[in-house]
């Protein structure tokens, strides 16, 4: 359902600026502002989302930035725990 690239956004602008040299999904981050998801489900799950319950993109955007930065925040929080306590684990499971 891809319908080719995006026009520049300043999501790929700002991607390219903060790429993380050693990242192992550099490249693919960095495309990522004008390819969108690689996972086509999520695309999927959009246009689901869209045709059956009749949500307007922007509120579907809204959220999936609210469970972005929801997880961010879990992952900063474990991350200072981690740091105030010395304990080990793994930030990056999955939920």
């Amino acid at each position: 359902m891809t319908h080719g690239p995006k026009r520049s956004s300043p999501i790929g602008d700002h991607a390219e600026k903060r790429a993380i040299p050693n990242h192992p999904d550099q490249h693919d981050l960095i495309d990522w502002g004008t390819f969108g998801p690689k996972d086509r489900r999520i695309e999927q799950l959009v246009w689901e989302l869209a045709q059956d319950y009749g949500l307007r993109l922007v509120q579907i955007e809204a959220k999936i930035l609210k469970s972005l930065y929801d997880y961010k925040e879990e992952l900063a929080e474990a991350r200072q725990g981690q740091s105030s306590s010395g304990a080990s684990s793994d930030l990056h499971s999955e939920r």
